[in-house]
């Protein structure tokens, strides 16, 4: 089975795919995936994913996802918080400043992996990208400013308890 990985056109609110709530479902005819928010019964977001995408399923920790495209004979995988963070550097429109918090974000890996099996502020983390994501829709740049201050700190003080 050949491994590669997905394109992804995410939409606002996309932010809503790390939540439990969350359904995949493939759409052969369109080579796209739609991502459901069950609990609204909506469509949040659409990953292109070319081909036939069929079978879905999402990690325990909610970062990735995976989808079978049985006529290439392809497993697809999706970085899930990778495409999130990308989406929010992109809303700056500042060339500089993407490929900067890109750069750091590369930077909180390698912490978090070190921390994983010791953080568990996942659900604090998916609210932080909900309320930012949800300011930066409604342009607000002071909430957006808050909520990313809130995320960058909650992150820090997650990770300066346990190393």
């Amino acid at each position: 089975m050949t491994l590669r990985i997905a394109g992804f056109c995410v939409l606002v609110l996309m932010v809503n795919l790390a939540y439990a709530g969350l359904a995949l479902v493939g759409n052969e005819n369109g080579g796209t995936i739609s991502l459901i928010d069950t609990a609204r019964d909506e469509v949040v977001g659409e990953i292109k994913t070319g081909g036939k995408p069929r079978g879905t399923a999402i990690l325990p920790s909610r970062r990735i996802a995976y989808v079978s495209d049985q006529p290439a004979n392809a497993l697809l995988v999706i970085d899930l918080d990778q495409r999130i963070h990308r989406q929010i550097y992109s809303c700056t429109h500042n060339t500089f400043l993407e490929e900067t918090l890109n750069e750091y974000y590369v930077l909180t890996l390698r912490i978090w992996f070190l921390a994983l099996d010791r953080v568990a502020r996942l659900d604090e983390a998916v609210r932080e990208h909900r309320e930012l994501m949800e300011a930066i829709r409604d342009a607000d740049g002071d909430r957006a400013e808050d909520a990313m201050r809130r995320h960058v700190l909650g992150f820090e003080r997650a990770i300066r308890q346990v190393l």
